[in-house]
């Protein structure tokens, strides 16, 4: 910043208070993890999400960069505004990681989003990670075995993670 190279590489981030989160994310991911994706994604978290995906791709960094750090500004501000438990919450933004298929990515989100959201809006990152745990034993097979093909398979997986994550809901 001081050279300004930040104008240059990362102009949306010169404005003090935007450098100052991104900064704070960055050493928090630092001392997190040493995944470049996460890394990245921490950097980039003050920045809205379009802003952050025309930045990640003008300094052409890597699709796994790009994607994580698309998912982490793309949820912020569905975190932040998280009042409750909300169960089909949880389960839409569940799906919309592709937390099903891709649950390493989705470790990273975890982590990207501890970095970037302040102290107080923590406990909600830890709501999608007990979600995730209560919804990823949902075998096919089993609901293959009970007769449901097709759509009607895609719906009765959809529901039984949706009742898992509220019989977890209704522990707490």
């Amino acid at each position: 910043r001081e050279c300004g190279a930040l104008a240059v590489l990362i102009p949306e981030l010169e404005p003090l208070e935007a450098f100052s989160d991104a900064i704070g994310a960055l050493r928090r991911a630092h001392q997190s993890s040493d995944d470049t994706s996460v890394r990245f994604a921490a950097l980039l978290s003050p920045l809205a999400p379009a802003e952050a995906r025309n930045r990640a791709r003008a300094l052409k960094a890597p699709n796994d960069c790009q994607d994580l750090t698309r998912l982490t500004t793309e949820l912020i501000p569905t975190i932040r505004t998280m009042t409750s438990h909300d169960a089909d919450q949880l389960l839409e933004i569940l799906g919309g990681a592709d937390v099903w298929r891709r649950a390493d990515r989705f470790s990273g989100l975890l982590v990207a989003l501890k970095c970037a959201l302040p102290e107080p809006e923590l406990h909600k990152v830890d709501w999608l990670e007990s979600a995730q745990h209560a919804a990823t034993g949902v075998q096919a097979k089993t609901l293959m075995d009970q007769g449901f093909r097709g759509k009607e398979l895609g719906e009765a997986i959809h529901k039984e993670r949706l009742r898992r994550i509220l019989a977890f809901l209704n522990k707490e």
